[in-house]
């Protein structure tokens, strides 16, 4: 199996789920340009911090999950859907 190998010029789409983040990172960026303060909005940044609606779109796309592990050094931690944990219910009550 081919190891994954995260791509040196990327961009990430901006979401109300991700915005925050992205942009305390984006202001300690070269474009250090809040989010916010551009007119029109931007939809999307590169692995510079720069606006990369339009030519950013040339290169990689990344997940949000990707970002905060790669980028940001985050240990990303997926729980299996639909856990049933009704038996520590009993377990704490003890």
């Amino acid at each position: 199996m081919e190891e994954y190998v995260f791509p040196n010029n990327w961009y990430i789409e901006i979401t109300d789920e991700n915005k925050e983040v992205l942009n305390a990172w984006k202001i300690n960026q070269f474009y250090s340009k809040s989010i916010d303060s551009y007119d029109p909005p931007i939809k999307y940044i590169n692995n510079l911090g720069a606006s990369a609606n339009g030519w950013g779109r040339m290169t990689n796309e990344i997940t949000f999950d990707e970002f905060k592990k790669y980028v940001l050094g985050y240990e990303i931690i997926k729980e299996p859907a639909n856990q049933d944990y009704t038996y520590l219910i009993d377990m704490l009550n003890k």
